[in-house]
């Protein structure tokens, strides 16, 4: 990344660094999608393009 943007946004680290925040939510909402792909339902993951929908 370059030094600008990483200094005008206050980065620290490159983002290929970057952890992962879990909260009990995201923990929720994987057992649920877990659950639902095992039981054999139709499931889709919408959202932003390149926003981590794996």
């Amino acid at each position: 990344m370059r030094v600008e943007v990483m200094q005008y946004y206050g980065l620290t680290n490159p983002l290929a660094q970057a952890g992962y925040y879990e909260t009990e939510t995201h923990k929720q909402l994987t057992k649920d999608i877990r659950a639902a792909v095992l039981e054999g339902r139709l499931i889709a993951l919408c959202g932003l393009s390149v926003a981590g929908k794996l």
